[in-house]
């Protein structure tokens, strides 16, 4: 009977030891959960009931490179198709863009590859006949920033290169001037 009494005093402290481990796992498994709640809020790593001026430093940065980029969409959107249009656009593009199923609030690497590219392709629609170099040089290189800032921002430069090209051939330049703008865009991506 002593050794089942002992052996049941065993299994006691076993039990204890299981329960408490069990009872940590669970604690772990919940700050894990408030974390990742925290996270898909857009605030992760603060305190939810911190300070609101923090937390607007925090994204400052990001809400300036949406307020560029909605600019820039209504810019673009007004040179090709009027004003009416590029506000429509820009307001569609400002409200989408801070959506939280687009991670919108997380400030995506999206958002920055945006802001080169149409500032890219802008510069490529404005480009003045007389002095195209210098335009399609640094809308090659604003649209090479694209691309490293994420490779999927490599259709841009064939845009840019469609816009160069569609310029070319409305102008009714010859094939050798075009090669030499697509030229200068690609070099300007490149570097």
């Amino acid at each position: 009977t002593r050794h089942v009494r002992e052996g049941g005093e065993d299994h006691g402290r076993a039990d204890r030891r299981v329960h408490a481990q069990v009872e940590h796992q669970v604690e772990v498994l919940e700050a894990e959960a408030t974390e990742d709640m925290f996270s898909m809020a857009g605030i992760a790593g603060e305190r939810v009931f911190g300070s609101f001026g923090a937390s607007v430093r925090r994204r400052l940065p990001w809400l300036y490179v949406n307020l560029a980029t909605t600019l820039l969409v209504f810019a673009i959107g007004r040179r090709l198709f009027g004003r009416f249009a590029g506000a429509i656009a820009a307001a569609a593009f400002a409200l989408l863009s801070v959506d939280r199923w687009i991670m919108g609030v997380f400030a995506h690497a999206t958002h920055f590859v945006l802001l080169p590219a149409l500032a890219a392709l802008f510069l490529l629609l404005r480009a003045p006949a007389a002095r195209r170099a210098p335009s399609l040089v640094t809308g090659g290189v604003l649209l090479g920033l694209a691309v490293i800032v994420k490779q999927h921002g490599f259709p841009f430069v064939l845009l840019g290169a469609f816009v160069v090209l569609e310029a070319n051939l409305a102008a009714g330049r010859s094939a050798r001037r075009i090669l030499l703008e697509l030229g200068l865009l690609v070099a300007g991506a490149i570097l």
